[in-house]
């Protein structure tokens, strides 16, 4: 599992809709509650965080962050904060000079989501990026806290290919150069796969990739980690074999679609189809 840097900068991106938000909060929920077993993990260090909300109203996030259950996460919304001139949102050295101190207290993690209006200039353009990025490290050493901002990727096309999972990143390619782990959320619409993909690029070590399907209450589960409870399931209550239909059902009670429970059969080494049935290989 990928452990954040701590005190730097890295950048967390996807389409509108993927489920970045959501699936960020997961992270910090499972911190707290299981540190080091989530794909997305954060240093030992890290007790406390908060999180600043620029594309929706703070009462609506907290809602959101109610929903999933999460307590110890500070919320702080550019949209509810009347103080904040219009013209500081405009200036992004001013607009961080202002909303740092508006926590309660000061926190080992901050999630910026998005992070758009805290960069100088054209997103496109390298040095406007880099500069930020710069500056934005500047500040997670400063305040020995980790930043993590949320970012969009560029929307599919047909004529273009990525050769890595991190030229997704919308804007300048600054954005993974200034910036240390990358982490991409892939919709499996985007690749036509059965499931959404979960990259993540670390600067010091290699790439991991994860499979991810979505729950019935919103959070995201590995793929293998449902096939496995599934497959545990048909061993320790089916007497080692049941009908192939009869396991689809119990797949998608489990939030799982035909399409994946076929892809992990196929890939299973313990299990198999044979004449309708699943069984043990």
């Amino acid at each position: 599992m990928a452990v954040i840097p701590h005190a730097q900068f890295s950048l967390f991106a996807g389409a509108s809709g993927a489920g970045k938000t959501t699936l960020l909060l997961q992270s910090w929920l499972e911190h707290e509650l299981h540190p080091g077993h989530f794909p997305i993990s954060y240093d030992p260090r890290i007790k406390s965080a908060g999180i600043i909300i620029a594309d929706r109203t703070k009462s609506e996030a907290e809602a959101r962050i109610a929903t999933l259950g999460i307590k110890n996460l500070e919320v702080y919304g550019i949209v509810d904060d009347h103080a904040l001139a219009t013209d500081c949102i405009r200036r992004p050295d001013l607009l961080t000079k202002h909303v740092l101190p508006k926590f309660k207290e000061k926190h080992d993690l901050y999630f910026i989501d998005p992070i758009g209006l805290f960069m100088e200039g054209s997103l496109i353009d390298y040095k406007s990026v880099a500069s930020s990025l710069i500056g934005l490290n500047r500040i997670a050493s400063r305040l020995d806290a980790t930043l993590l901002g949320v970012h969009h990727t560029t929307k599919p096309r047909s004529d273009v290919k990525f050769s890595r999972p991190q030229d997704r990143v919308s804007g300048s390619g600054a954005f993974p150069g200034y910036s240390s782990t990358q982490i991409m959320l892939i919709e499996g619409l985007e690749t036509q796969a059965t499931f959404d993909s979960l990259i993540i690029v670390p600067h010091m070590t290699p790439k991991e990739e994860y499979r991810l399907v979505r729950r019935e209450d919103g959070y995201f589960a590995l793929l293998e980690e449902q096939a496995r409870g599934l497959l545990t399931t048909l061993f320790e209550s089916f007497n080692k074999f049941m009908k192939l239909g009869e396991f689809k059902s119990l797949a998608a009670k489990n939030g799982l679609t035909d399409s994946q429970i076929n892809q992990l059969l196929e890939e299973s080494k313990d299990y198999k189809v044979e004449d309708g049935f699943v069984l043990q290989a």
